[in-house]
């Protein structure tokens, strides 16, 4: 959390992927006003049991509240864990690429419209192959950096190129 400490007791919405979401980080982002929402996996130790190994039919949607925090699953082509302290209990209709509205929880929905900028910016720094075994590690921690802050530029200024 000493990255983020000068975002901390602002109140801003996080959204991360769920290699870091436990429900304890959250309540504590939470008390520094730090609203946030992720996906969770479902092995994490801490995770309610009656949501994660519930099972569910296609579009179905449950959810536990633990204090502000709420862990929901929902099942569309596969199970989605979520956890929030922002969005509850909400199902919004959304379109999807084909046209089709479909229904889905209000976090999820939020959840992809903010992690697609994320994967789209890994997908383009994949494209870069990694430096030969013989250069040395200082060439080859400069080099991926500059690419990346490429990347990044490319993405916040597209119409400059």
């Amino acid at each position: 959390m000493k990255f983020m400490e000068h975002f901390l007791d602002k109140v801003h919405h996080l959204v991360m992927d769920h290699y870091y979401n436990r429900v304890p980080l959250f309540n504590k982002l939470l008390q520094r006003k730090m609203h946030t929402t992720g996906t969770i996996r479902s092995n994490r130790r801490g995770n309610p049991k009656n949501v994660t190994s519930k099972k569910l039919n296609k579009g179905d949607h449950i959810w536990l509240r633990q204090g502000k925090v709420y862990v929901s699953k929902w099942k569309d082509k596969r199970d989605v864990l979520c956890i929030t302290t922002k969005y509850h209990l909400e199902i919004i209709e959304v379109r999807n690429s084909y046209g089709k509205i479909q229904k889905k929880p209000r976090e999820i929905s939020e959840y992809n419209m903010n992690m697609s900028e994320v994967d789209r910016a890994d997908q383009l720094t994949s494209y870069y192959s990694s430096p030969r075994k013989s250069v040395r590690w200082y060439k080859k921690s400069r080099f991926p950096s500059v690419r990346c802050n490429s990347n990044k530029q490319l993405l916040t200024f597209p119409g400059n190129i």
